[in-house]
């Protein structure tokens, strides 16, 4: 099988380690950065590289092409790709608008071939094990999702002019994976009210998002800051048979299912309990990542994705998945247009 990669930047990095584990693929790599290309080609072994798509897609005529540059191309390409025979696993978020991702999903229908979104955090070992949970019906009804995200690689956001360009900004490379997770445990949402604050007093970026959404089953909230301490990644999935706490970075779950009480007998059992738990997951969340690939939510998702080609079945993520993170992503850019960033020092009463 030949696999095309376009887009040789950061991202890249995680889909070609996910890539090496695939077994009967031919990589060639394609960046209008040519000396990028032939840098990433020389650390992963790789011999063919391409300065323009087009003459990837013509000259080796490949059967899937993973999509990695800026959202601003990635419905100009995934349409060439798809139109050319290729199938497609294209970077979050899938394109600009849910106009752009419906054009999208009509190329994959018309020319047939399978359009996967790479909704990466989905497929994070406990993610996967609190969808399971979820699943089997062990959470009971979802009635509530909180995710929380610290962003860091600051560098990054101070440096990628793209990011600014897009809707929402710089927030628009983190939020896809938020709207994602709570469409995953709430079913589709709705943004009821968003709005994002500047910090005083710090280097930027440090503007905070918070939403509230609306579910099928129950209520969400996310958060994406720039400033707090330390790194992390959590989400918190409560349920009216269990609560599960998830740090997706450290790749732990903890599921609450027992209340404590006033009294100091019943508080000792309920922490003691939660302790135990903690400490066998933070064992075996370590043992897991031994010998594991860096990038394991990449790894799980192009290994699916492979797997779905292979036996005629449809992606992990389709783009159907991928249109609908992106129609509430246009919801939330609408809210904070209608509310706009305050300015630091504003919105503390007195």
């Amino acid at each position: 099988m030949k696999v095309g990669v376009i887009g040789c930047g950061y991202v890249a990095q995680g889909h070609l380690a996910a890539l090496r584990r695939v077994r009967g693929i031919e990589l060639s790599l394609c960046d209008t950065d040519e000396k990028r290309a032939a840098e990433t080609a020389r650390s992963f072994g790789i011999s063919r590289t391409y300065g323009d798509a087009n003459d990837l897609l013509g000259g080796v005529m490949p059967d899937v092409v993973h999509i990695l540059t800026p959202p601003q191309s990635h419905k100009r390409l995934a349409i060439e790709a798809m139109e050319a025979g290729c199938h497609v696993l294209v970077e979050k978020p899938m394109a600009l608008d849910s106009g752009e991702a419906d054009e999208m999903i009509e190329t994959a229908r018309r020319t047939g071939r399978s359009l996967c979104v790479c909704h990466n955090y989905l497929f994070e070992p406990p993610v996967l094990r609190a969808r399971k949970l979820m699943q089997t019906g062990a959470l009971g009804q979802v009635v509530g999702v909180e995710v929380f995200f610290k962003v860091y690689q600051q560098a990054r956001y101070r440096t990628s002019n793209w990011m600014r360009t897009l809707h929402g900004g710089i927030h628009n490379e983190s939020a896809p994976h938020l709207v994602a997770l709570q469409r995953e445990f709430l079913g589709n949402v709705r943004v009821v009210s968003a709005v994002a604050k500047p910090i005083e007093g710090l280097p930027q970026p440090s503007t905070e998002l918070r939403a509230l959404l609306e579910g099928e089953s129950g209520l969400g909230s996310m958060c994406i800051s720039f400033s707090s301490a330390p790194p992390q990644k959590h989400l918190t999935i409560y349920g009216t048979r269990a609560t599960v706490d998830v740090d997706i970075l450290n790749g732990v779950l903890l599921e609450r299912q027992h209340a404590g009480s006033g009294q100091l007998r019943g508080r000792a059992r309920v922490n003691a309990e939660y302790a135990l738990r903690l400490l066998g997951q933070t064992v075996s969340g370590t043992l897991d990542g031994l010998g594991k690939p860096r990038w394991r939510s990449h790894a799980n998702l192009v290994a699916a994705f492979y797997d779905s080609l292979r036996a005629g079945t449809p992606p992990p993520v389709s783009g159907q998945d991928g249109r609908a993170v992106v129609a509430v992503l246009d919801q939330l850019w609408a809210a904070l247009k209608r509310r706009p960033a305050a300015r630091p020092g504003e919105g503390a009463g007195g």
